[in-house]
């Protein structure tokens, strides 16, 4: 028995790979939800699995002793594998994976997009681009507009560069865009959404279409300046702080870290403490 999820937080019952009808749950899941998007893209996922109760299951064990996978990890990669061949078999669908994924050896074909968000996975970007893959950048701390810009402000998102283990991958044909993620699990109005989004979006988009661009000092006032144009131009949609300072600072971070700790149970908290410790 599973308990609905009530609030975010990296849970520690996750699918059986080592049951045939998992799979074929997915796939029938997956059925229902590919023709509803025509793009050529589809993520997957892949995060933030704890691995614990594959640990312990015995049709996970199985799975892994006939197969001929290493461990966990390796189970993950070729659960993986399977739904990504289904869907590039079956609807032609490209498929996008978080950067974890990489932690399996046999994920590294190169066939697949990965999304890359966390540190904790960049020491095998380099060998799946050397196989031919490919990778969108969404890092954590320049990328997620869910965090409050007194955390992740505007300049990080107009300066930020995509260096992942001292390489600076701007121009390089792997990388094929950025992405700024907004996880809405404790964004409870469409304002709030908005004030998360705006500007950063703006500082985003102008340094991902501009490639080699100018970050200096002289070149973000000018943005910031050419700002009052959008502000005048929308101003309908509800615009945050981007840059703040002092007392505003302080009060959006600890806003932002009271919500988190206010919106999840004591098992969660635990849970997700511990499954972060882990990857």
């Amino acid at each position: 028995p599973v308990k609905l999820a009530t609030c975010g937080g990296i849970y520690p019952i996750i699918l059986c790979p080592g049951k045939d009808a998992t799979f074929t749950f997915v796939k029938d899941v997956l059925d229902e939800i590919v023709p509803l998007f025509p793009g050529s893209y589809i993520h997957i996922g892949g995060d933030e699995a704890p691995k614990g109760e594959w640990k312990k299951c015995p049709d996970c064990r199985k799975r892994i002793e006939e197969m001929g996978l290493a461990d966990e990890v390796a189970l993950q990669g070729y659960f993986t594998k399977q739904i990504a061949k289904y869907l590039e078999e079956t609807y032609q669908k490209k498929v996008i994976c978080w950067n974890d994924s990489l932690e399996a050896v046999d994920f590294l074909e190169g066939q697949e997009i990965v999304q890359y968000w966390s540190l904790e996975h960049k020491k095998q970007l380099p060998e799946f681009i050397g196989k031919g893959g490919h990778f969108i950048y969404s890092d954590m701390f320049d990328l997620y507009y869910d965090y409050p810009a007194a955390m992740s402000p505007m300049k990080r998102s107009y300066t930020c560069r995509p260096l992942i283990d001292g390489k600076d991958y701007a121009g390089n044909p792997a990388m094929i865009g950025y992405e700024a993620c907004t996880w809405s699990e404790y964004i409870e109005t469409p304002q709030a959404l908005e004030e998360r989004v705006f500007p950063r979006l703006y500082a985003m988009a102008e340094h991902a279409w501009a490639g080699e661009k100018d970050t200096s000092e002289a070149a973000y006032s000018d943005y910031v300046e050419r700002l009052t144009y959008f502000k005048e131009h929308f101003s309908k949609v509800s615009w945050g702080s981007g840059d703040p300072k002092g007392l505003k600072k302080t009060a959006e971070k600890m806003g932002y870290a009271k919500k988190m700790m206010t919106g999840m149970s004591p098992e969660v908290k635990a849970s997700t403490v511990e499954a972060a410790a882990v990857s």
